[in-house]
């Protein structure tokens, strides 16, 4: 199998498998009490707490550990709403390519206390327009700015999220930044982000699915701009997440956060080891087929994980099934919404057809992809494209 949905999910690494199977083994009491077995548990969560801070430039104590990247977003998005009533505020602001689990969360949130939603719109490569930002901070009272770092579908970066962070702070709005897909793909710092609230998720990064954390800033505490959406025991995550901690499931995330390679010498290998080698591989078998002209490969690479594929006329749907009967797993948007027949909202966002979008298929890479499978693949996504455009071509008979 050639697995290239790495943006979906990823494998556990092996030292990550090793450090959760011996947490369910041997440290299984909880957290919270008293007896030597339980403090272990304790011991092991404030070192994965000091492993995830160090991954992002934070202090563990800034570290609170979630379900994931959606529990994340949605303490975020819910939690501050009661700050925002206090502050006379009434606006959030989001991208229009945001997460679904921001995009949602916002419009509940928004519903339920009668808050105003605004969404920001992209270019054709996925970026913001901090003008516009400035203006609506400028023109409404906005408590919460919520702008991903990368894109989940199209692997586009904001790279000025301290341009932004500066807006939002001179207009006494708050931000939160969805890391969930730059973790463990692009530098992290969040001194030099300055940002409020940052959102990850330990599955991304070759850890185990069902834990998340968030960053919460200093500023945040101070103001006490945040309220927990699962209450329980006030000593646990800091009183900001109630519920028995997952012990395996976090100290998993340590090791994860802990096997991140370097952001610049792992862009470097994987654009020229994955990246470079897939494009070239797609755009030759794409002459040798005769389909040239159907080929479409985004040309932002922005980060090395996320390249996306339109060949105009084949259905999506049918080429990633087509793909996995002979051994090769791609996307074909957000894994969230990957069984649902319709055009992307962040396609649309960046002004892709609906056509297009329905054509349009997502690779994504990690480091145990190798430069043979991805050759490969990319002349199997061609075979398959030429064999569902030739049968499409005798079903219309054209």
């Amino acid at each position: 199998m050639i697995y290239l949905d790495n943006a979906a999910t990823t494998q556990m690494s092996p030292g990550v498998l090793e450090a959760v199977t011996n947490a369910m083994r041997e440290d299984y009491g909880n957290p919270g009490t008293l007896y030597d077995i339980g403090k272990r548990a304790n011991d092991l969560i404030s070192h994965a707490r000091e492993q995830v801070a160090d991954c992002i430039g934070a202090r563990k104590d800034q570290i609170i550990f979630t379900s994931g990247g959606s529990e994340s977003n949605a303490t975020v998005i819910f939690g501050v709403a009661g700050w925002m009533k206090d502050n006379e505020k009434d606006t959030v602001v989001v991208s229009a390519i945001e997460h679904e689990s921001v995009l949602k969360s916002a419009e509940a949130m928004c519903m339920k206390h009668g808050f105003h939603l605004h969404i920001l719109s992209v270019d054709g490569a996925g970026h913001i327009n901090p003008a516009e930002l400035q203006e609506v901070l400028h023109t409404k009272n906005v408590g919460l700015v919520s702008i991903m770092y990368v894109n989940n579908e199209i692997g586009s970066m904001q790279h000025d999220m301290r341009k932004i962070s500066n807006l939002c702070h001179n207009n006494g709005a708050l931000l939160h930044t969805d890391c969930v897909q730059a973790l463990g793909s692009v530098h992290i710092d969040v001194a030099e982000m300055q940002c409020d609230f940052l959102s990850m998720s330990a599955h991304k990064i070759h850890g185990p699915k069902g834990v998340g954390g968030l960053y919460v800033s200093d500023l945040v505490r101070y103001l006490r701009a945040i309220d927990p959406i699962v209450y329980g025991g006030n000593n646990q995550e800091f009183g900001l997440r109630g519920g028995t901690e997952n012990v395996p499931g976090i100290v998993g995330f340590g090791e994860a956060c802990l096997e991140v390679d370097d952001s610049d010498v792992m862009f470097n290998r994987m654009v020229y080891n994955l990246l470079y080698p897939f494009v070239d591989s797609l755009k030759k078998a794409a002459n040798k087929n005769g389909i040239s002209d159907k080929l479409i490969v985004n040309g932002v690479f922005e980060t090395w994980k996320i390249v996306r594929v339109t060949i105009r006329d084949v259905d999506n749907e049918a080429l990633a099934m087509l793909l996995n009967k002979r051994g090769i797993c791609v996307g074909i948007g957000s894994a969230c919404n990957s069984r649902i027949v319709e055009a992307s909202h962040v396609l649309k966002a960046i002004g892709v057809s609906k056509d297009d979008a329905m054509s349009t298929i997502r690779i994504s890479f990690s480091k145990y992809n190798s430069t043979e499978e991805v050759e490969t693949a990319a002349n199997e996504i061609v075979s398959c494209s030429a064999l569902l455009l030739g049968m499409s071509s005798v079903n219309t008979g054209s």
